[in-house]
């Protein structure tokens, strides 16, 4: 039994010591970072304004400004998400469809322009904002 919890320990503790931390500039493309990114990893953007629709694909991830590293509320009004609403189906900054988790995180971050993203049940009118979540049936909407 002893053993058994030694290895569960390392285990969790192999795949803390995997988690990545990426920093994103206005410019970047965070929907790359995201799609190179897993699980459990956490992605800085730096203040300044970006652009973005971003899509998690399943992925629990941390999207914060600055403020998570420091706790400088100045890095909240600092960094920008705009959304890209050059598709209007899909005009939110953030879009959660594919099963993600409360372990997904927005922190720190002023959001704007959202114009919503259109469901899959209520085609003709756009939902959400600039964050569109739509529960599944491996989601936890706690």
């Amino acid at each position: 039994m002893r053993n058994l919890t030694v290895l569960a320990l390392a285990a969790m503790a192999a795949c803390a010591a995997h988690a990545e931390v990426y920093n994103v500039s206005p410019g970047m493309s965070i929907q790359e970072v995201v799609n190179s990114s897993v699980s459990g990893d956490t992605i800085i953007l730096e203040d300044g304004l970006h652009t973005a629709r971003v899509i998690l694909n399943g992925r629990d991830l941390t999207i914060a400004s600055r403020f998570l590293l420091d706790g400088d509320e100045s890095h909240i009004i600092g960094t920008i998400v705009q959304a890209d609403t050059s598709n209007p189906d899909t005009a939110s900054c953030f879009v959660y469809v594919c099963g993600e988790t409360p372990a997904s995180r927005l922190v720190g971050l002023d959001l704007m322009n959202g114009r919503g993203t259109r469901d899959f049940y209520y085609l003709s009118l756009p939902c959400g904002g600039a964050v569109y979540m739509q529960a599944t049936p491996s989601s936890n909407a706690g």
